[in-house]
């Protein structure tokens, strides 16, 4: 259940200035809370992200967003990931959201414990799959990324409206000149890195290095964000397919007004002859 996602970072790792004031479609994508998605949206869309083991997080939401961006969308909210596994036998869902502001203060993570024969695999016993936080020494790849700057011609056009103000009077068209113009991006490399992490045991079993919601959250939302305890339920195998993934989920925001095409004036009936 392998499948690779490729991700060209726009504005990534590390420190990021703030988000602009009112997105630009096609240019920028900001992360926001539902309430603020359906005020500051006229339409809505849902995505969907498939993704298969051993994949990082981080990467995976820099390329729902850079999909968001593509699509024409200026806002992304509804952020959740999806993962699907099997447990004795039967197949497990853990669904996490994205969650604005600091994370809950949780007790300390435990070392993962030896199985006991209450926690065999091969168990008959029927009992809800809990998942535990565990703490480790992490071996493992993730994204580095750095500033630079990227420069590309533009096309401006030399004044705002067709009148002249040197001979006071219209032009027939608005000159187009071309401009230099320079804009920092960041360029992104996976690096190996060791560090101490706390993650949930499925997490581990899986091989998925969780995002680093510090930097998305000054990256794509201006704001801190971090993400809600798993939640974990069964799942009828028949409804998987036959390839079952994980998956990232969000909801598009489209900005842009709505027309209503009411007529300037109600059409009257037509007069009855007597």
């Amino acid at each position: 259940m392998k499948r690779a996602i490729g991700v060209l970072v726009i504005g990534a790792c590390g420190a990021a200035p703030p988000a602009p004031a009112e997105p630009r479609p096609g240019l920028d994508v900001r992360i926001v809370p539902h309430d603020e998605l359906v005020t500051r949206t006229a339409t809505r869309a849902p995505i969907e992200l498939p993704f298969g083991q051993s994949q990082n997080g981080t990467a995976l939401v820099t390329a729902l967003m850079q999909r968001a961006r593509d699509a024409g969308a200026t806002y992304v909210g509804d952020l959740a990931f999806h993962m699907v596994f099997k447990w004795r036998g039967s197949f497990v869902e853990c669904e996490t959201k994205l969650t604005f502001g600091a994370p809950p203060v949780v007790a300390p993570p435990s070392q993962s414990p030896p199985p006991t024969q209450s926690d065999d695999v091969y168990s008959t016993e029927v009992r809800s799959f809990e998942p535990h936080e565990i703490a480790f020494v992490a071996h493992e790849r993730d994204l580095k990324c750095t500033h630079v700057a990227v420069e590309h011609e533009e096309q401006q056009r030399r004044y705002a409206n067709r009148f002249d103000a040197e001979v006071a009077r219209k032009s027939d068209e608005i000159p187009v000149d071309t401009t230099m113009v320079s804009e920092q991006v960041e360029q992104c490399a996976p690096e190996r890195v060791n560090r101490p992490v706390e993650r949930y045991d499925y997490q581990v079993k899986l091989d998925y290095v969780p995002p680093d919601w510090t930097y998305l959250g000054a990256t794509y939302a201006g704001t801190p964000v971090s993400e809600s305890p798993p939640l974990c339920f069964a799942l009828d195998a028949s409804t998987l397919g036959a390839r079952p993934s994980h998956r990232v989920t969000a909801t598009l925001g489209f900005r842009g007004a709505i027309e209503q095409l009411d007529p300037l004036k109600a059409p009257s009936a037509p007069p009855t002859r007597r």
